[in-house]
């Protein structure tokens, strides 16, 4: 389980507690989670009062999604239409046959609408014994470090998300990850080093009339910086990063996130 665990970080920190095969004491919201499920493990970060729990369901995907979500719809949580699974990080082309469904994401706002909630289902076993695994994140705060003043956690909900989709490259293999709409991460094992996938990554970006404006790197990390304006006028500002997982050749954690730029007052 903690092999699991590890392959769905996103990179851990002093700042980050990570509880192999246990959930958090206590959550931010009196919290669903699917029934009869198996905890992998959890992931809290201080900074941006988070937390992120990995779980196994011995049920299908589709079994999983609709006793969730009707887990969730019963505690009052809403649910935030967005076509999450077409945009952000993709498993596959969008274009190539996969046979039966293997990926889907979905967004809740809390009966409080401070929190949002972020599930993604990854079905392991798409034959013979259905098996799912299960990745919840609880925001409780969302300041995404692009301007200065935190934005409300619920508040897009109602907007058409300008995030590019993003397939991989060739022969990479697509790990488990988050998708809301407007923020995506996933884990990558590619043959490609860091400078390549994200140079892949870019060319989406560009191909959908997105702006480069800025772009760096460090000792494990590539980002690059971007602008747009939709056909309403909105102007988005756009973060991508990819990080070398330390000591594991050949795997990353991949990060992209638009947000709205709001007029000054």
């Amino acid at each position: 389980m903690l092999q699991e665990m590890v392959r769905f970080l996103t990179g851990s920190n002093q700042d980050t507690q990570i509880l192999p095969g246990q959930l958090p004491n206590s959550l931010p919201e009196d919290l669903p989670l699917p029934r009869g499920a198996e905890t992998v493990g959890s992931i809290l970060r201080n900074s941006d009062s988070s937390a992120r729990i990995l779980l196994k369901v011995a049920q299908s995907l589709e079994e999983v999604f609709s006793s969730y979500q009707q887990q969730l719809l019963d505690a009052n949580w809403q649910y935030l239409d967005s076509n999450s699974t077409n945009q952000g990080f993709l498993a596959v082309e969008p274009s190539e046959d996969t046979g039966n469904q293997m990926f889907k994401y979905a967004s809740y706002c809390s009966p409080s609408e401070s929190s949002l909630l972020l599930i993604s289902l990854t079905s392991t076993q798409p034959q013979g014994n259905s098996q799912t695994l299960v990745e919840v994140e609880l925001l409780e705060s969302f300041n995404s470090g692009l301007q200065d003043s935190p934005v409300s956690i619920c508040s897009q909900s109602g907007i058409d998300s300008p995030l590019p989709n993003l397939p991989p490259p060739a022969d990479a293999f697509i790990g488990s990850g988050s998708n809301d709409g407007f923020r995506s991460d996933v884990e990558i094992e590619s043959d490609l080093d860091a400078k390549a996938l994200i140079d892949h990554y870019n060319r989406q970006f560009q191909q959908t009339n997105w702006t480069q404006i800025d772009s760096g790197e460090g000792e494990l990390l590539q980002w690059s910086l971007w602008n747009f304006e939709d056909e309403q006028g909105r102007n988005w500002q756009g973060l991508l990063t990819i990080t070398e997982v330390q000591n594991v050749p050949g795997q990353y954690s991949a990060y992209v996130q638009v947000i709205e730029q709001l007029p000054n007052n």
